[in-house]
């Protein structure tokens, strides 16, 4: 049997978003690798609002009290940085 669109209709196939046990690709996505995981224990162990402070520190004291000249690469690489303990921030947020 054909559907409208020209493709075959397979009555006893259920979708798979409706087959017991399977999983969807945001939730394979969704696990950590053991690595991953570990990173954020360690983070975590290592105490989450000190290494935000650090991170704010080191983005600060270069990009406000240095004299080195600021390019593209530099900018990127601060950029990073502040991204980086806007995440942690949002995961101190969630504990």
């Amino acid at each position: 049997m054909r559907t409208q669109n020209g493709q075959k209709s397979y009555p006893k196939c259920k979708p798979k978003d409706t087959m017991v046990g399977a999983t969807t690709d945001l939730e394979q996505q969704s696990i950590l690798t053991t690595a991953q995981s570990e990173l954020i224990d360690r983070i975590m162990f290592h105490g989450i609002a000190d290494l935000i402070q650090s991170l704010k520190f080191v983005h600060d004291a270069t990009l406000y009290h240095s004299e080195m000249p600021i390019d593209e690469d530099e900018k990127t690489f601060l950029f990073n940085v502040k991204v980086l303990w806007e995440w942690l921030e949002a995961i101190e947020r969630e504990k």
